[in-house]
């Protein structure tokens, strides 16, 4: 989507003051008149002469082109005020799921982190890590917006020359692999990561195949998208004579080889 890569004027927003900051409101040779304060919930401050004056979602030289404006005349006749930041508040991003070390990362006025960056930041991917089923989650105004991306789309965008740059508070999920789980008559049952697309002969081979006592007719388990489940038997004797098909597996699927009943 374009507006996951136009974020340009958002960066720039995000280092507006905002309350949490740190700033410094000071009057040129008039030292009484400076004020150092951290800026409160309902974003303004107190300074003498003027009262309380909004600084949140403003730039320094917007603040100081109003305090100039309130105080020439009344005081002074041509007043200088310098705003300036001492310490920003932090304006945090974060990185969930598999990867080495999840958590949140500072992002820094002047400083933009990709995904890419921030995914090298965090240690990169673990070896669970669906490397097809990323989501950046993102707030936008009223409302949360969740982008479902694979790396390889975004490698594709960088090569493009677009960078999928984050703003405050984003989050990126790196999903875990889901399984194929293979049960019953086979030599090692348990739980496989397999490509999407895989051959349900590669599963069973993974397992250990099947045992002696095992049916070769097994049964492939597979939730739908709309809740209902769907079993497919397989003669597993079939596909090796070239009589059947080797079915595709699908991360979620579960394989079942039922005990032979002769």
């Amino acid at each position: 989507p374009k507006d996951l890569f136009d974020v340009a004027d958002e960066l720039k927003r995000a280092f507006l003051i905002c309350p949490g900051d740190q700033i410094q409101i000071r009057l040129v040779q008039h030292d009484d008149f400076s004020v150092s304060t951290v800026v409160p919930p309902d974003g303004t401050v107190g300074f003498p002469m003027v009262g309380r004056v909004k600084v949140a979602g403003r730039a320094p030289s917007e603040i100081e082109t109003d305090l100039v404006k309130a105080l020439r005349g009344v005081e002074f006749a041509d007043p200088q005020v310098i705003v300036s930041v001492v310490k920003y508040a932090p304006r945090t991003i974060y990185i969930l799921g598999e990867v080495e070390s999840p958590g949140g990362y500072p992002l820094r006025p002047g400083g933009a982190i990709s995904v890419q960056m921030l995914l090298a930041m965090s240690g990169g991917l673990t070896e669970e890590a669906e490397r097809g089923r990323l989501e950046l989650v993102r707030r936008q105004k009223d409302k949360t917006v969740i982008y479902p991306f694979s790396l390889t789309q975004l490698d594709a965008a960088v090569k493009e020359g677009r960078d999928v740059l984050l703003l405050p508070g984003d989050v990126v999920i790196v999903k875990r692999r889901r399984k194929v789980y293979v049960m019953g008559c086979v030599r090692n049952p348990g739980g496989y990561v397999v490509e999407e697309g895989a051959a349900l002969t590669r599963i069973l081979a993974k397992a250990g195949g099947l045992t002696r006592m095992a049916s070769p007719v097994v049964r492939l388990i597979r939730r739908l998208e709309d809740g209902r489940v769907r079993i497919l038997s397989v003669d597993v004797r079939a596909i090796f004579d070239g009589r059947e098909t080797d079915p595709e597996i699908r991360p979620g699927d579960t394989v079942f080889a039922p005990e032979s009943l002769f």
